[in-house]
């Protein structure tokens, strides 16, 4: 579906304008010259939403809007000062009930811009696309994936649940683990390096020499007490060097034990601070993104105080007084139109009426329930798949640190796989094994300048809805090359394209190709 025809009446800024569109649709002027509002009516016309307080036209009681389909579909919508207006579809000549509910179905979403996108660093850009892949980790998904349920946000993505789990959560857990061990080997080696080599316990145990010898030493023990008690005295200063020798050699040696046992610690406290710093500047790139959105808006506040100012300087009684004469005619033919157009409804109700009579309501719950309940039973195949072999692998997990360490990888391969689940909203979108998401297999700091405005109208058409509808803002901020690239890229598509673009002189709209 494109749109045919687009009409518009005291919306916004604009007063009367008719758009016959075609595929790609360039709408150029000055700034302030109403650019953006084309945007935004064709935004409200299609999805009842806007972007300001006051949608219709200074001095006017009421808005229209009008937008013919290349399928037969016209959307006339009203806006009045009092309410929300009112909407009228119609397919075909036959008039639509629940039309907004129609038209939330054909359109998708206006909030993606492909310049803003093009522009955006690649964790916003990351972001983004996270938000078109609807994965989800539950607390029975992380008791069979983990044996446990870590304290973690599970309303976030999958993505970022998994993340934290690998980065954060498991490896810590595992780093933990393996410092233990580590710790307890070393002290092993220390004890080890104290004792003589090949030194058998038992075997010193279970021998009592004293029992050999006792009788021995009983003999010898006054001969040899007085032979050492002479050599004892005669050698007082040379014994006395050596005792001091010794202790000096077991200080110097347990300062040397102290030394290693030091630097070690100093090692085991300097990584420990490099994490809680890398932590911190984390924090310092949060607060940079928040500081930037606060200035972005505090410069929006400004050119809405500008417009107030232009708007308080402007003659507006003679412009009243021009619009009244412009309403009496106005008025006229409307009331001409009112009687033909209630004429032609009164013949519409007669074959409703006659409609009625002659069919019977087909009461369709029943079969949509039906249909649904089929959908959920299906989704749930992969992950009872999945479920399967999940447990099977947990009973190989024993040990604490080979478990720890099965659980990062685990977290770290679970985004992928979750994604081959998934019906991709874009091509060759992927999670490599570090986390990241990816396209083609490259991270998204790495595309060219081709690959990235590719992605930002891949993003576009996948969010557009069946009605194949692209709006395009401040596209002038793209420089040439970037332009040749977007125009190569749209031309080739069935989408259609309303691009804004900031230029002199009034507003104009006007066909890519009336332009080449």
């Amino acid at each position: 579906m494109k749109i045919k025809r687009l009409v518009i009446n005291n919306c916004l800024g604009i007063k009367e304008l008719q758009v016959n569109p075609g595929k790609i649709n360039i709408i150029s002027g000055g700034n302030e010259k109403g650019k953006t509002s084309i945007l935004e009516c064709i935004e409200k016309a299609l999805n009842n939403t806007e972007r300001r307080a006051k949608f219709i036209r200074d001095g006017e009681e009421e808005g229209t809007l009008f937008v013919e389909l290349d399928n037969g579909m016209e959307i006339n919508r009203k806006i009045n000062a009092a309410d929300d207006g009112t909407v009228k579809v119609v397919q075909n000549g036959s008039t639509i009930k629940k039309p907004e509910t129609v038209l939330k179905s054909i359109v998708g979403g206006f909030n993606f811009n492909p310049v803003d996108f093009i522009q955006k660093k690649d964790k916003e850009q990351t972001e983004i696309l996270l938000s078109l892949i609807p994965m989800c980790v539950t607390k029975d998904m992380l008791l069979e994936w983990f044996g446990e349920v870590p304290p973690v946000d599970l309303t976030q993505h999958a993505v970022k649940v998994l993340e934290y789990l690998a980065e954060k959560y498991f490896y810590d857990k595992r780093a933990l683990a393996n410092g233990k061990v580590k710790e307890c080997e070393n002290e092993i080696t220390c004890i080890r390096a104290q004792l003589p080599d090949n030194y058998n316990v038992d075997y010193w145990r279970n021998i009592v020499i004293a029992d050999k010898w006792r009788l021995v030493d009983k003999a010898k023990e006054v001969n040899n007490r007085i032979e050492e008690s002479k050599k004892l005295i005669s050698n007082k200063e040379v014994e006395l060097q050596n005792i001091s020798n010794k202790y000096s050699l077991k200080i110097k040696e347990a300062d040397e034990q102290l030394q290693v046992k030091i630097k070690n610690a100093n090692e085991q406290a300097d990584n420990w601070k490099d994490k809680i710093k890398a932590e911190i500047q984390g924090y310092e790139d949060e607060i940079k993104d928040l500081e930037k959105q606060i200035l972005d808006l505090r410069e929006k506040i400004k050119l809405a105080q500008q417009k107030i100012e232009g708007f308080e300087q402007n003659n507006l009684p003679a412009k009243l007084e021009s619009l009244k004469n412009e309403r009496d005619i106005a008025v006229k033919a409307i009331d001409e139109n009112k009687t033909t157009e209630i004429n032609t409804f009164n013949d519409k109700i007669a074959a409703a009426e006659e409609f009625i009579k002659n069919n019977k309501v087909t009461d369709i719950k029943p079969l949509e329930q039906d249909a649904e309940t089929a959908e959920k039973m299906k989704a749930y195949i992969p992950l009872a798949d999945n479920l399967k072999q999940l447990e099977n692998d947990l009973l190989d997990r024993q040990a604490a640190a080979k478990r720890l360490d099965g659980f990062v990888e685990l977290a770290r391969k679970k985004p992928a796989e979750l994604l081959k689940g998934i019906r991709l909203p874009v091509k060759g979108l992927g999670i490599n094994k570090d986390m990241k998401i990816t396209i083609n297999k490259l991270p998204i700091k790495n595309l060219s300048t081709s690959q990235q405005i590719k992605l930002a109208l891949d993003i576009a058409r996948a969010t557009s809805g069946p009605l194949h509808l692209i709006c395009v803002d401040r596209f002038e901020s793209l420089d040439n090359e970037q332009k040749k690239i977007f125009f190569d890229e749209a031309e080739n598509d069935d989408y259609q394209y309303f691009i804004t673009k900031v230029t002199g002189g009034d507003l104009k709209v006007e066909t890519k190709e009336a332009i080449n």
